[in-house]
């Protein structure tokens, strides 16, 4: 059990570092997944209703607001619609300009005092969590006290679990399910591989790291 809860552990980092490595080469998922993804959905529309009310707009605003969300909505529902039938190019560019039309809409709606702070708010997120992946490896090894050649196993891994995630998205040959499945092992194997590296009592260390909803889940 402690070896299965510390490979899910090492699966997790993996795949955090993974994703916010890879965030200009992903293709475009699935659209059951994209309504959680895209700018303007659940998440990151969360994140921007929250700027926006400490922006104390006023209600004529908050109705130009909603009237430029639901369109942006719609217009990435249709896109999603026709994902089949577009190149991944294509898709990007569409988006780049709903997401550019938006910004420009919005931007008219705001004063210039709440486009100050609405640009002061992005800043200090974005310093938030600048260098996220590399923060997240240099914790990893002072907790676990890896050692630099254990960290350049790790690191290494990491890379080379991205370029096959990377293969196998822009592979046209293969289904979504086949994408899946191939994703899954190349997960599986980093985890494995990750797990060689590290010594019995620094898998232990990583399992006490774990989140306490892990411990319920691994039982």
């Amino acid at each position: 059990m402690k070896k299965i809860a510390s490979g899910i552990l090492a699966l997790m980092i993996g795949i955090a570092a993974l994703q916010a490595q890879e965030k200009n080469e992903k293709a475009p998922p699935p659209p059951s997944q994209m309504h959680q993804k895209h700018p303007g959905k659940p998440g990151m529309r969360g994140r921007h209703d929250m700027d926006f009310k400490k922006l104390n707009l006023t209600t004529e605003q908050q109705s130009q607001m909603k009237k430029i969300h639901e369109d942006f909505k719609g217009k990435m529902d249709n896109l999603e619609k026709s994902e089949a039938t577009i190149t991944l190019k294509d898709y990007r560019e569409k988006k780049k300009v709903f997401e550019t039309q938006r910004h420009d809409q919005i931007q008219n709606v705001l004063t210039r005092e709440q486009k100050d702070q609405l640009a002061k708010m992005h800043s200090e997120r974005g310093r938030k969590f600048d260098g996220g992946p590399r923060r997240g490896m240099d914790r990893m090894k002072a907790e676990l006290g890896l050692s630099d050649e254990q960290s350049a196993q790790i690191k290494t891994l990491q890379e080379d679990t991205k370029a096959k995630m990377k293969s196998i998205r822009e592979n046209q040959s293969l289904s979504e399910d086949e994408k899946k499945q191939q994703i899954m092992v190349a997960f599986k194997n980093q985890r494995e591989g990750i797990n060689k590296i590290l010594t019995p009592e620094q898998q232990k260390k990583m399992e006490s790291m774990r989140p306490k909803h892990m411990n319920r889940e691994t039982k």
